[in-house]
């Protein structure tokens, strides 16, 4: 999921959808993504929303082979280096079960650091989230 991109309420859907096609193969670029297709399939996510000008809707990218995803998620974070991509975020695509339980985890890393326990962080096992010491 490709949180931040502009969408262009001005223009035609398939005038979008190439614009969003120049992004998504621009990002996978500058990210050094191995086996990019010429094909990516992508596509905006939810409900245009009329009222705010402003709020865009997230892209859905889907990718393969599963060493390209995995490259994309793991060096995401050079994106805000960049100038050009600064507003961009990268996240996995999750459904509301995986959700919960990363808000589950996050709330138990405040509560642990609010209580004075310190050096934790989140880390995935399996890909699952869980609170552990930032020291090991």
């Amino acid at each position: 999921m490709i949180y931040g991109c502009i969408e262009n309420n001005g223009i035609s859907k398939v005038d979008q959808a190439k614009l969003d096609t120049t992004v998504v193969m621009g990002m996978l670029q500058t990210l050094g993504t191995p086996d990019i297709p010429s094909d990516i399939k992508h596509f905006r996510v939810g409900k245009l929303d009329q009222t705010n000008q402003n709020r865009s809707r997230p892209i859905k990218v889907i990718l393969s082979p599963e060493k390209s995803v995995l490259s994309v998620i793991r060096n995401a974070r050079q994106l805000k280096s960049s100038s050009e991509w600064a507003t961009i975020s990268i996240f996995r695509d999750r459904i509301p079960m995986q959700m919960e339980i990363h808000r589950n985890a996050k709330k138990e890393l405040e509560d642990r650091l609010a209580n004075g326990e310190m050096d934790l962080t989140i880390k995935y096992r399996n890909g699952i989230p869980s609170v552990v010491s930032s020291l090991n």
